[in-house]
C-alpha cells in the first residue's frame, strides 16, 4: 500500500511539471518595437478587448497586442498615441493572442509648447534683423550725406549745379541782374525738356539764380535787343541750353511773360 502511494506521487509530481511546462510554453514572453498603425476592438471568447496595432521596423506586415480594459493606465496611453510614433511594446503570448504586459512610446512635443518656442524664435530672428535695417539705414543715411556734400563741393568748384549739366529746355523766371550779353535769371520754372536733354535732375534749376548769355547764332541780334531792354525784376520765358562752362545759351526764344 505504501508502495503505491508512492508511485502514486511520483506520477502527480511528474504530471503537475509537465503542465508546468506546457503552461509555461504558452506564454512566451516578447517585444515588439514599430511604429503605431491604429486601435481595434477584438473579441475574445465572450469578452471584448482593446488592440494595438502596430507596424513592425522589422519584418513585414502588421502586429496586434491586446489588452483589457482593466488596464487602465495602459489603455490611456494607448489612446493617447498618434500615427505613425514608435512604440515599444513588451507583451506575452496565450492561446495565441498577444497581451499587452508595458507599453512605452514616444515622448512627442506638445503643440502649444512647439509653437511657442517656435514663435520666439521667429520674433528673435525678426528683431535681429530690424536691428541690421536700422543700422543699414543710418550707413545710408551718412552715404546720402556724404554725396550732397561732395555734390555741393562739386557745385562750388564748377559754379555750375552738376544736376544740370546737359540741360536743353525751356524755363520761366525773373532777372535777377543785367550782364552784358545776357542777364542771371532767377528760375521759377521748368516749363519741358527735350529729348536731347541730359540734365540728370532738370528741375534743380527752380529757385537757382543761373548765368544766361547770348550765343553767337542766327538769333544773336535779336536776342541781343530783348535782353538789352529787360529790366531787373522783369519775367521771362527763355530756351536755354547747357554746351558747357558756368552758363546756360539762349539758343531760340527769349520774351517777357506777363
Amino acid at each position: 500500500m505504501r508502495g503505491s502511494c508512492r508511485v502514486l506521487t511520483v506520477v502527480l509530481t511528474v504530471t503537475a511539471l509537465a503542465c508546468a511546462v506546457r503552461a509555461e510554453g504558452d506564454r512566451r514572453r516578447g517585444e515588439v518595437r514599430g511604429t503605431f498603425v491604429k486601435l481595434i476592438e477584438l473579441q475574445v471568447g465572450e469578452r471584448e478587448y482593446v488592440g494595438v496595432v502596430v507596424k513592425p521596423f522589422e519584418g513585414k506586415g502588421e502586429v496586434v497586442v491586446l489588452m483589457s480594459r482593466q488596464q487602465r493606465e495602459i489603455l490611456a496611453l494607448a489612446r493617447k498615441l498618434e500615427k505613425g510614433q514608435k512604440v515599444e511594446i513588451a507583451y506575452v503570448t496565450e492561446e495565441g493572442h498577444k497581451w499587452v504586459k508595458r507599453l512605452e512610446a514616444e515622448r512627442r512635443r506638445e503643440s502649444g509648447q512647439g509653437d511657442l518656442a517656435e514663435l520666439r524664435k521667429m520674433i528673435e530672428r525678426m528683431q535681429a534683423r530690424l536691428k541690421q535695417l536700422e543700422r543699414e539705414v543710418v550707413e545710408l543715411r551718412e552715404e546720402n550725406a556724404r554725396l550732397r556734400r561732395k555734390l555741393a563741393e562739386k557745385e562750388a568748384d564748377d559754379g555750375f549745379p552738376a544736376s544740370l549739366r546737359g540741360f536743353r529746355g525751356m524755363m520761366v523766371g525773373t532777372v535777377k541782374s543785367k550782364l552784358d550779353r545776357g542777364f542771371v535769371l532767377t528760375v521759377e520754372k521748368v516749363v519741358r525738356v527735350w529729348k536731347a536733354n541730359r540734365a540728370e535732375r532738370p528741375r534743380d534749376a527752380v529757385g537757382k539764380a543761373l548765368t544766361l548769355v547770348v550765343g553767337d547764332g542766327r538769333m544773336a541780334k535779336d536776342h541781343l535787343k530783348v535782353a538789352g531792354g529787360l529790366k531787373v525784376g522783369d519775367r521771362v520765358s527763355v530756351e536755354a541750353f547747357h554746351f558747357g562752362g558756368e552758363k546756360l545759351t539762349i539758343v531760340e526764344e527769349l520774351r517777357k511773360v506777363d
